[in-house]
């Protein structure tokens, strides 16, 4: 290889920015600014001095090409003949300049050009322009890429039959699609984003959509018709699915799984429903309907707990394994004259929660709760001096005082920290019964029960 020519492929390598043959040449002492500049005016092309560099400095085996055009802003060059007005995707709006087709190589770290043609009005198609480069990619620098990556304007069956032809792979977008019978091709959409083309012998195909339900990720699924907007709505068929219809995009924030995930994390993580809307930028409407909808979910046992409680186990240590803490955590809803309590029980030497109830301060509701914490064959209890548990506890069975509930206790701590209405001394507060049971129910669900609610 001449040394200019080396030294100007070297230096494109190097700078980033500025490209100058004075630039160059300040840089490498060996050769003149003159020198490269009557190079690149001699016989040398594009073509040929990146096709001279390719196969002098890289060796492209496997990764990824990319085909793409760009175009360049030429607004002053109103002589050069290969300059036009022309649609700029990246400007939106129509531009004197140059566009080019681009071919890439990369592995997913660098990226090397490795040809380009000049699209004109009147000539060669973008399509026609697309082929030439992957026959050169393929004839003169003998790529065997992975994939062949393109966007929706280049899908058409004459360029993927000259893939398929080549025994490379393809992933693309689609503008729609269409369904045709193409013959030695099998063709997958899934999401109708991706194609994977697969050689086979005399077997026409069909063009089909694999759309999987993103709730209980199978793909037993039909279309259901459209949304007001003309999106497409699909059904999912898996009778175990917890929501049976869904969309691929959707306009509202509050219909993407992620956000409706992110109201319940947010709600069991000190912040309440409005800190909750603003910085998901949902409505609270949204927030108060997601909360609602875990209602018919929430257990007031811990059932996880108790289907692991073996007999056998329990009668060779059963004075231990009934020993309970029962406590109960004061709030109010809507105002302080309208309290709602907290009543729950939790294993003495664990910690693990073995049930809960709501109610107010009487001795009904304890008596729910203690029905409740019968399947568990509680021996002990560890309590506060409140009357209820002397009322209805036998002394035997009963230890009445603070020095056994520090457990207890410390999860009411840990409550009032992590849920936003239950913390003292602020304006946050509940106001309706249903809200305040939802979310304590949430949290206790979640984090005491382990449950995936």
């Amino acid at each position: 290889m001449p040394e200019p020519l080396w030294i100007y492929l070297m230096a494109l390598l190097y700078f980033t920015n500025v490209t100058t043959c004075l630039a160059m040449a300040d840089a490498f002492d060996s050769v003149s600014h003159d020198r490269l500049t009557r190079m690149l005016q001699g016989t040398w092309s594009g073509h040929t001095l990146l096709d001279l560099a390719l196969r002098t400095l890289f060796s492209v085996a496997g990764g990824f090409l990319i085909v793409d055009d760009t175009v360049v802003a030429k607004p002053y060059a109103r002589l050069l003949g290969e300059a036009a007005w022309v649609w700029s995707n990246k400007d939106r709006k129509v531009l004197f300049g140059v566009s080019v087709v681009l071919l890439v190589w990369t592995d997913g770290h660098v990226r090397i050009p490795l040809a380009f043609r000049v699209w004109q009005k009147g000539g060669a198609s973008k399509y026609d322009l697309a082929l030439e480069l992957l026959s050169y990619a393929r004839n003169r620098l003998r790529c065997k890429p992975h994939f062949v990556l393109f966007d929706s304007w280049y899908p058409s069956q004459k360029l993927l039959k000259r893939i398929r032809d080549y025994g490379w792979y393809f992933v693309c977008q689609l503008k729609k699609v269409v369904s045709q019978k193409w013959r030695s091709a099998e063709i997958d959409v899934t999401l109708g984003l991706v194609l994977r083309v697969s050689q086979r012998k005399e077997c026409p195909m069909t063009t089909c959509i694999a759309v999987r339900c993103p709730h209980c990720q199978k793909d037993q699924v039909a279309k259901r018709g459209t949304t007001a907007r003309g999106t497409q709505r699909y059904l999912c068929q898996n009778t175990i699915c917890a929501k049976n219809s869904f969309l691929l995009a959707y306009h509202n924030r509050g219909c993407l799984p992620e956000v409706k995930n992110l109201i319940i994390d947010m709600s069991l993580n000190a912040s309440g429903v409005r800190d909750t809307a603003r910085s998901l930028h949902i409505s609270t409407n949204t927030v108060l309907s997601e909360l609602k909808k875990k209602e018919p979910a929430l257990e007031s046992v811990n059932t996880a707990l108790l289907r692991t409680l073996n007999p056998d186990e329990l009668r060779v240590d059963i004075e231990r394994a009934g020993e309970a803490e029962m406590d109960e955590m004061w709030s109010f809803v809507r105002r302080k004259n309208n309290p709602r309590w907290l009543w729950h029980a939790i294993d003495h030497h664990t910690g693990a929660v073995l049930a809960y109830v709501f109610g107010r301060r009487k001795d009904e509701v304890f008596l729910k709760l203690q029905a409740l914490l019968e399947p568990f064959g509680l021996t002990h209890y560890y309590t506060d001096k409140w009357g209820a548990y002397t009322r209805h506890l036998d002394p035997e069975q009963h230890t009445a005082s603070k020095h056994y509930t520090q457990k207890i206790e410390r999860k009411h701590l840990t409550l009032r920290t992590r849920i936003k209405r239950l913390m003292r001394k602020t304006i946050c507060f509940s106001k309706s019964t249903q809200m305040h049971d939802i979310v304590i129910g949430l949290f206790v669900n979640r984090y005491a029960f382990g449950r995936a609610v």
